[in-house]
């Protein structure tokens, strides 16, 4: 994940999706909202994408936990996937 100072409405971020055998698939995140303990992005498929990757528009809840960044998606299509990230770098 790669997140950049945005407002809301603006295009904050990438993530990027890994499978097990190396196949890729990329999400944009625009920023919908902020709160006091998070925040709240829109989350679509790039029109990049293999065929094989979601394009339905899903919310994703970022939360800090420390010096970590738990991800909370309610992608139905994805398994509405939950982790907790570290910085690299």
């Amino acid at each position: 994940m790669t997140l950049e100072q945005a407002e809301v409405g603006e295009r904050v971020g990438t993530l990027r999706h890994t499978d097990i055998l190396g196949g890729v698939c990329d999400d944009v995140l625009t920023l919908k909202r902020v709160t006091e303990k998070q925040l709240v992005t829109t989350s679509v498929g790039a029109s990049t994408n293999r065929g094989v990757c979601s394009r339905a528009a899903h919310t994703v809840r970022l939360t800090p936990a420390g010096d970590d960044l738990v991800h909370e998606s309610d992608s139905e299509e994805s398994g509405s996937p939950k982790a907790r990230l570290s910085k690299i770098g």
